[in-house]
């Protein structure tokens, strides 16, 4: 599993699988699920997550930023 953060855009993905994408999926407003071609997650996108999220995710992505590095 992998977690990246793009500051820019102000999304969080969720890698859960290398396997490559073949349908996506929002189940909620600014959540996206990616399935690949057996319907299995291999990713969970999060859109405007620090803005809807601030107090709670801000310090869990320094944290990810730490690890990352």
């Amino acid at each position: 599993m992998k977690i990246t953060y793009d500051k820019d855009v102000d999304a969080l993905y969720i890698e859960i699988s290398r396997k490559k994408a073949i349908e996506s999926d929002e189940v909620e407003k600014d959540v996206i699920v990616d399935y690949d071609e057996n319907d299995n997650i291999v990713g969970i996108e999060v859109l405007n997550c620090v803005k809807k999220n601030k107090d709670k995710i801000l310090p869990a992505l320094k944290e990810i930023e730490k690890v990352s590095v």
